[in-house]
């Protein structure tokens, strides 16, 4: 599905300055701009100009009684996933891109450090750039799906019966059970002993 994508870094226009509502802009610049500095935004100007365009988008979308911080990060969230899909799903795919996918390929092609004013900038496209994103795409397999599995018997070895009449056996005379138990770790000594003299 196509979201609206289309931002205008050039007509930004912010309210009157309010000195009571300082602290809540204060706090959703900062948020944003910490945001778009993850998403390694370099270029100053650029990351100053888009922080004062999602402000004024939070703003114009902001519901009574929600917080501004709240508000500008949900925006900068729906922009970014919407100007990606519209970059990774214009040629059409077999499925749609999720928005992790779309990370991945931003970070793998270093798209903010090589082109740092084509982000989140519909119409700067340099040449290159859609592609070097598009092959950063990291296809997984198939879904995973619900399997159940069968408890099955304990695999004794080649001998089973022998194995099983042998525990049967040393079960019921304890006294044999001991005495072969002796037996081996006398073999062991002298095996031991043999190896050292050797």
């Amino acid at each position: 599905m196509q979201r609206n994508v289309d931002i205008s870094l050039d007509a930004v226009t912010l309210p009157a300055w309010q000195p009571e509502k300082a602290a809540e802009w204060d706090e959703a610049f900062e948020k944003v701009e910490n945001y778009l500095r993850a998403c390694r935004v370099t270029s100053r100007f650029h990351r100053a100009r888009l922080t004062a365009a999602i402000l004024q988008r939070a703003l114009e979308r902001k519901e009574n009684g929600e917080p501004l911080p709240t508000r500008a990060i949900d925006e900068a969230r729906e922009m970014i996933a919407a100007w990606m899909d519209h970059l990774l799903s214009a040629r059409g795919a077999e499925r749609p891109v999720s928005l992790t996918e779309a990370y991945l390929s931003l970070y793998l092609c270093d798209a903010p450090m090589r082109w740092p004013s084509a982000f989140l900038n519909p119409r700067e496209h340099p040449p290159g750039f859609e592609d070097t994103l598009r092959s950063g795409l990291v296809r997984t397999g198939p879904d995973l799906e619900i399997s159940s599995m069968v408890p099955r018997p304990i695999d004794r070895g080649l001998l089973p019966d022998l194995a099983g009449s042998a525990m049967e056996t040393l079960e019921r005379f304890p006294i044999l059970k001991t005495l072969l138990m002796w037996a081996l770790f006398g073999a062991f000594l002298v095996f031991l002993f043999w190896y050292t003299r050797k």
